[in-house]
């Protein structure tokens, strides 16, 4: 998180132009993930939502829906 170079780990939007950084958990605390910083990583606000309660492994789904958004311009 301190070495954050402001883009979202998931999509790559510029988070100083864009949308507002969240601190999320790569994987969730409800799935077992700890507050360990290894477990967490800066994202956009709508990825956090989009990603929602899901992993890192999910990433495929992340790529389709990070595209779609890129093409709406939304993120």
């Amino acid at each position: 998180i301190y070495q954050c170079d402001w883009s979202s780990d998931v999509c790559s939007s510029d988070l100083a132009d864009v949308n507002t950084p969240s601190t999320d958990h790569k994987v969730p605390r409800s799935m077992g993930g700890t507050n360990d910083i290894e477990n967490l990583w800066v994202i956009c606000m709508r990825c956090n939502t989009l990603k929602n309660n899901s992993t890192p492994e999910d990433i495929h789904r992340y790529e389709k829906i990070t595209t779609l958004l890129r093409e709406m311009k939304l993120c």
